[in-house]
């Protein structure tokens, strides 16, 4: 029968070597442009990322670095206010006039 080191102080090799999403900066500086995950991008509006990633077939920005999404914060804002959409007010129903009713107001009204 054999036995099995089953110490807890032994550390167990992780499928994934490289750091997690969780582990990487929330913010980021590159050439002056300020980037932030997207996760937390997402959070800090109030949506989900599944929400935010909705936009990125219609042109929003976003980068990749280190497999992990970025977005431009100022870029981001820009586009996402450029897609604001506003409504024309819908125009009052006007009153159709037919022939016979214009006639009836021009004729004038003789009593006996």
């Amino acid at each position: 029968m054999s036995s099995f080191n089953l110490d807890a102080s032994t550390p167990t090799p992780t499928a994934r070597s490289r750091p997690g999403r969780a582990e990487r900066p929330e913010k980021l500086t590159i050439g002056g442009e300020r980037f932030t995950r997207n996760d937390v991008k997402a959070r800090k509006l109030g949506h989900t990322e599944k929400t935010l990633n909705r936009g990125d077939k219609d042109g929003a920005p976003y980068i990749y670095i280190g497999g992990v999404k970025y977005r431009p914060d100022q870029r981001y804002d820009a586009w996402l206010l450029s897609h604001i959409q506003a409504r024309k007010p819908t125009a009052l129903k006007r009153r159709k006039h037919t022939a016979s009713t214009n006639l009836r107001k021009s004729q004038p009204t003789t009593s006996p």
